[in-house]
């Protein structure tokens, strides 16, 4: 990992995600404190995610079919979120960041869980580069100290190629405003160790791990990879209320007759993964993420529901001393947290 000189330092708790054992969170910058502070004024918090893929190819009609998109509408030095999918009923397999690097070759940046599958595409080749996610109202500001360069033209979903190699994405990781850069392997620690003594001398710099990476995520509800969707699962692509994932051309063989739909809960209680009633007790969807979500002061969780059935005083279920009771939710109509991109003015 692109942070391991430094763990050390920052005190982490480790833990497993899939086939990787990384921070959990780091002792020296409390979980309340990151993600709260993480969508204030001037602050930046920076998350190693080199456990995820970087990908490369030129060969464009293979990539077409396999992330279901016109890259004809990608222009150059824009990335764009995409899916893979079961071509045979339209289930949503993974997401991925496809981007259009320089009209030069086009990037992917994969999923750890599923970085295994991308290799065994020969058209694709890996990139030896790690991952860095900062995230932030402050994220530009220490960017650009970092990198030595001005982002004030690079707006959401834009790329940006340095002279030294780092490639720079533009985007929501965590529903704030932020940056990946993908930074090649031989100059990673000196980045990394820039980015560390600078947050000696500033409290406004963060290191996250994945417990508030998730927490920040939910609160934009942004799905998390292998929770909110995963091959146990079937989600057809659609039910994220985002057809516009899959160019049109692509949708014409699909399945489209599931009636779920990707949906926000919120309650004073804790929540936990599982079914979702309403008062006459049907099933009416089912809960696959949830948290304490500390800027709303309230529990949050994301999952599925069935809008063609009630879904007025719902409830679902939790035990004490082996006994089941109700916990009371609410179907949220509204974003918990709204994102807050950087994009162009409009007039």
């Amino acid at each position: 990992m692109a942070f391991q000189k430094f763990y050390n330092f920052l005190g982490p708790k480790m833990g497993q995600f899939g086939k990787f054992t990384l921070p959990l969170t780091f002792g020296r910058y409390p979980t309340r404190l990151v993600t709260a502070n993480t969508r204030n004024t001037g602050f930046a918090t920076v998350f190693d995610v080199s456990h995820m893929g970087i990908f490369e190819t030129r060969d464009k009609d293979n990539l077409e079919e396999l992330v279901n998109v016109n890259l004809n509408k990608l222009r150059k030095n824009r990335s764009r979120l995409s899916v893979i999918l079961d071509k045979s009923n339209g289930r949503l397999l993974d997401d991925l960041i496809v981007g259009n690097v320089n009209d030069d070759k086009y990037r992917l940046v994969v999923n750890a869980n599923n970085r295994g599958a991308f290799k065994n595409h020969k058209f694709l080749k890996e990139a030896d580069k790690k991952i860095l996610a900062v995230q932030g109202h402050g994220a530009s500001r220490l960017v650009e100290q970092v990198l030595r360069t001005d982002l004030r033209d690079t707006y959401f979903m834009d790329n940006k190629t340095l002279d030294n190699g780092i490639e720079i994405c533009r985007c929501g990781y965590t529903g704030e405003d932020g940056f990946e850069l993908y930074i090649p392997s031989e100059i990673s620690d000196t980045i990394t160790d820039k980015i560390y003594k600078l947050s000696r001398d500033s409290e406004k710099i963060m290191f996250g791990g994945l417990i508030e990476r998730d927490i920040l995520r939910m609160e934009a509800s942004l799905w998390l990879s292998g929770t909110d969707f995963n091959p146990e699962i079937f989600i057809p692509f659609y039910a994220l209320g985002s057809k516009w994932l899959v160019s049109p051309e692509y949708r014409k063989n699909l399945n489209l007759s599931s009636p779920i739909r990707f949906s926000r809960f919120v309650s004073n209680r804790p929540m936990k993964p599982g079914l979702i009633f309403n008062e006459p007790g049907e099933s009416v969807g089912f809960i696959t993420s949830s948290t304490k979500s500390f800027t709303l002061n309230k529990f949050i969780s994301l999952g599925y529901s069935n809008p063609s059935l009630n879904l007025e005083k719902l409830y679902t279920l939790a035990s004490r001393n082996r006994e089941k009771y109700k916990v009371p939710i609410e179907l949220s109509r509204e974003h918990f947290i709204e994102p807050r991109y950087y994009r162009p003015k409009t007039t």
